[in-house]
C-alpha cells in the first residue's frame, strides 16, 4: 500500500469517525439546511423546471439525506435520477417518486429505483447538475469518495457545462486542505454544506 492510498484510508476513517460523532439528530437537522440551501442555490435552483434534469443520490447510513430536496426537485417538474446498480457497475435511473412501493434495496441497503432491464437508463450527458455525494470536499473541488470509483465513472460521461456540487456535512468540508486526488479525478464545481459551502 503506497503512502498515498495510506494517507487516503486514514481520511476517510477520521471523516466516517466525524460524521457518526454528529447523532442522528444533528445530521438529519443538517440535512435538512443542506436541502434548503441547495433548493434556493441559483446553479441548482434554475434547474428545478420541466425539462431539466438533476443527478442527486438515495442516502446509505449517516451521509446527507437528500430526500426533501428530492421532493421540491419533483414536485417542480424537474426529472431526478440516481445512480442504481447495473451489473457490476452503476448507471442513473430515474426517479419518479420517493414512495416506497417504486424502491427496491440494492448493493449495501441503499434504496434505488424499481426498474425494468432496458428501460431505466439515463446518459450522464442528460444531466443539467450533479449533486454528488462524498466522505471529504476541499476548497479547490477536490473529492473523496468510499473508494470504489463509481461516482468517479458516472461523471466521466458528465457534460462541461453541468454543475457539479459535493454534498458533505461542514465537519468534512476541508476548505483549506489539498486532498490527494489523482488525474481522473472529476472536480465539483462547488460544495453544498449545513454552514453554506464554498465555491
Amino acid at each position: 500500500m503506497s503512502a498515498e492510498d495510506v494517507r487516503k484510508r486514514l481520511l476517510r476513517e477520521g471523516a466516517k469517525a466525524r460524521r457518526a460523532a454528529m447523532g442522528p439528530a444533528a445530521r438529519a437537522a443538517a440535512s435538512l439546511e443542506i436541502c434548503r440551501r441547495l433548493a434556493s442555490d441559483p446553479r441548482v435552483s434554475a434547474n428545478l423546471s420541466q425539462g431539466r434534469t438533476v443527478a442527486a443520490y438515495l442516502a446509505a447510513a449517516n451521509e446527507v439525506d437528500l430526500s426533501q430536496f428530492i421532493s421540491v426537485a419533483l414536485a417542480a417538474g424537474a426529472r431526478v435520477v440516481v445512480p442504481r446498480r447495473d451489473g457490476a457497475a452503476y448507471s442513473l435511473a430515474e426517479l419518479r417518486s420517493l414512495d416506497a412501493c417504486g424502491l427496491e434495496s440494492g448493493p449495501m441497503g441503499i434504496l434505488q429505483p424499481k426498474a425494468a432491464d432496458g428501460e431505466w437508463r439515463v446518459g450522464s450527458g442528460e444531466v443539467d447538475v450533479w449533486l454528488v455525494p462524498g466522505l471529504l470536499f476541499d476548497g479547490a473541488g477536490g473529492r473523496i469518495g468510499y473508494g470504489g470509483g463509481w461516482y468517479d465513472r458516472l461523471l466521466a460521461g458528465a457534460r462541461a457545462d453541468a454543475a457539479k456540487i459535493g454534498i458533505v456535512f461542514a465537519a468534512n468540508f476541508l476548505a483549506g486542505a489539498a486532498l490527494p486526488v489523482e488525474g481522473h479525478d472529476i472536480r465539483m464545481t462547488g460544495v453544498a454544506t449545513e454552514g453554506g459551502g464554498g465555491f
